[in-house]
């Protein structure tokens, strides 16, 4: 191979590189951004994303998130809940689960809607979506940890859910700076596969 093209591969290779790293280093701050800054706003139902349901409960990160709504919920941001996510690794699914939290926090339960499928992101919307079309609702709360938000509430919009979001900043994937690490690189690397998956929608 001539030297000159080899000098034109290795250009190539170091500028295809630093782009890599400028977007990552942008989606990294924009999901940061967007998930801290996100404000709820008067709206017809709160929607909260499913997370792990341990052994004997809602895992530390499903309890920020139910805690977080519950909040959005007194502040009178929205009256109902839709409560999102299927079965995991152990029983019941991740819906049932928070009906139970939020019932044992003292929301009537006739104001908790379940969607007991759901096995991502895009289903706990999608199958929202059904729940609020049935009801007449069109506006939404969604509840997530910080890192969740922006991908959220980007499906949201997708989907013409008009969506505020309600992050769950005193969740430990938040506060502890490890996990809060990696689970923002992990996002970035959702994010990415979100916007490679729109291209063929």
């Amino acid at each position: 191979m001539k030297p000159t093209k080899i000098k034109v591969i290795l250009i190539v290779i170091f500028l295809t590189g630093i782009s890599g790293i400028g977007w990552t280093v942008y989606q990294y701050s924009s999901i940061h951004h967007i998930g801290v800054n996100s404000m709820p706003v008067d709206s017809d139902v709160i929607i909260v994303l499913g997370a792990g349901v341990w052994e004997h409960g809602p895992s530390p990160a499903l309890k920020a998130r139910l805690d977080r709504a519950i909040e959005v919920y007194e502040n009178g941001y929205g009256e109902v809940f839709i409560v999102t996510g299927g079965l995991g690794d152990f029983p019941p699914t991740e819906a049932e689960a928070m009906r139970d939290y939020l019932v044992g926090e003292g929301v009537p339960p006739e104001q908790i809607f379940l969607e007991p499928l759901a096995t991502n992101t895009l289903e706990n919307l999608q199958n929202s979506k059904v729940i609020m079309e049935e009801y007449g609702w069109r506006s939404a709360v969604i509840v997530t940890d910080v890192f969740h938000m922006k991908r959220a509430l980007n499906i949201a919009e997708d989907l013409s859910i008009d969506a505020t979001g309600a992050a769950a900043v005193e969740s430990v994937l938040y506060t502890n700076r490890g996990l809060r690490q990696t689970y923002m690189l992990r996002e970035v690397a959702a994010m990415g596969k979100y916007y490679f998956e729109s291209l063929f929608r």
